[in-house]
């Protein structure tokens, strides 16, 4: 495959690839977040005409909707613990950092020995702290509802 070199224990992508892809990534992302605007407008809506001809029925939705979100970021904030934890295991394991085997951008620095094993430490406490996040953050937005719109 053009555009990637296979050198020692890594896989090398040139520079002007890494780029395209940072671009691809970037224009993705952008995206995503005007669709997402514009669903959060078209549900705004639809919420304000539910609320004006059936409050209850808004308060169940609203309930549904954001225990529907909460699931969703407990499981992707848990997906990049999890991520974050292999990676720094495996880095661990390697004393290299990336870990072999892993994609790296021409030029980049590797790092082994203890500074390796340093920052897959750090990245062990980093995957620690993101899951912790993500179930909090989840819980909140599981128990939200409730507390803003008080009881039943």
């Amino acid at each position: 495959m053009q555009g990637y070199t296979n050198r020692g224990p890594y896989r090398v992508v040139t520079r002007k690839k890494a780029i395209a892809l940072l671009g691809l990534v970037i224009s993705v992302g952008a995206l995503g977040v005007w669709l997402g605007l514009l669903w959060v407008e078209t549900y705004s809506n639809q919420m304000s005409e539910l609320i004006d001809n059936s409050p209850e029925q808004a308060r169940i939705k609203l309930i549904s909707d954001f225990r529907l979100i909460a699931m969703a970021t407990g499981a992707l904030t848990c997906a990049l613990a999890f991520f974050l934890f292999r990676y720094g295991l495996k880095s661990l394991r390697t004393q290299s950092m990336p870990p072999r085997n892993s994609w790296v951008i021409e030029g980049q620095r590797i790092r082994t020995g203890p500074e390796a094993v340093l920052f897959a430490k750090l990245l062990l406490v980093a995957s620690a702290i993101v899951l912790v996040l993500g179930i909090v953050a989840a819980a909140i937005l599981w128990h939200a509802p409730g507390a803003l719109l008080g009881p039943g």
